[in-house]
């Protein structure tokens, strides 16, 4: 998947610079000129009345807070999705001639649990914009119920026909099937499926044992019906429904990889115990949590005893 990055990125950018194919609004002219909320000229982009433009541009600005100027905000894709409402788009901010530092945002779109592109560069956001109301960040409309599971389904299909989300369908068939699987807080413990290898890591030796997974072709299913694809390649997927997000001390990790997909799950604590938690890190999380118990379960883990001068303490 990583291998793939960069041609993502490279279509995507060059997609959003062409005046031809998805992009909505002219290239050139006043509306792609910098300058600040004063001078800047708002035009009509696609669906858009320049009024509205500018009301996106503004509100967006003022939830992003002081570094934002409204004049160097820009719509690229006019609509992810309209629900009542709500308009999902895209924006593009022009950092030229500005200090770099302030790019803080991932180039892989998401929200809680859902994936949806990836942008080619740290200058791109996911936006909600609501009728009278202003710019919205999508996970907060998320979490208060106001955007639904059958909404995010939508946004990420309307990003699929726009070329604009990587190709990641788990498209393998059962002879083909195997994991790896690693977790802990270094990650310290490691399993592969194919070859049934349990690997423990100490300080300075690592343990191993063999353990066959039991009913691979329901855990075969499980993965299919989970569809990789929908989750960022790494996240923290403890963000409850009223919005806070739970980390422990040390971080505790888990990565799940299957061909060329992988999803790295960071700040959990796995006790089993998902019920207040975002359907869609729910269904992860019973599932990294039934292979991390079954192996932990086993006969063969129970064979690997680490010296305790060779332990990894952590504090």
């Amino acid at each position: 998947m990583k291998k793939r990055r960069f041609l993502l990125a490279t279509m995507f950018a060059l997609a959003l610079g062409s005046c031809s194919g998805v992009v909505i609004g002219p290239c050139d002219g006043p509306n792609q000129s910098l300058g600040d909320s004063a001078s800047r000229v708002y035009e009509a982009f696609g669906p858009y009345s320049a009024a509205q433009v500018k009301e996106i541009c503004k509100t967006f600005a003022k939830r992003r807070g002081d570094w934002s100027d409204p004049g160097r905000v820009y719509l690229e894709y006019g609509e992810l999705g309209v629900f009542g409402k709500v308009h999902v788009n895209i924006l593009r901010y022009d950092a030229e001639g500005l200090d770099e530092n302030y790019l803080a945002v991932e180039t892989i779109a998401s929200c809680c649990g859902y994936y949806i592109c990836d942008f080619p560069n740290p200058s791109y956001y996911l936006n909600a914009w609501v009728e009278g109301e202003g710019s919205f960040d999508l996970t907060d409309l998320y979490i208060n119920g106001t955007i639904t599971d059958e909404n995010m389904r939508s946004i990420v299909e309307e990003a699929n026909r726009l070329h604009i989300r990587e190709n990641k369908t788990l498209d393998i068939e059962l002879d083909d099937f195997c994991f790896t699987f690693d977790w802990g807080c270094g990650p310290d413990n490691h399993y592969q499926s194919d070859s049934g290898t349990i690997e423990r890591r100490g300080r300075e030796h690592v343990y191993n044992a063999t353990f066959y997974y039991p009913n691979i072709e329901g855990l075969f299913e499980k993965i299919k019906a989970l569809d990789m694809g929908s989750y960022p390649s790494r996240f923290n997927p403890y963000q409850r429904w009223d919005g806070r997000i739970c980390f422990q001390n040390p971080v505790y990790y888990c990565e799940l990889a299957v061909g060329d997909m992988s999803i790295m799950l960071e700040g959990l604590t796995l006790n089993g115990n998902f019920d207040d938690y975002l359907p869609q890190c729910k269904k992860l999380l019973e599932l990294v949590y039934e292979i991390k118990t079954t192996i932990e379960g086993s006969d063969a883990w129970g064979t690997i005893t680490i010296p305790e001068d060779d332990m990894v303490l952590y504090e």
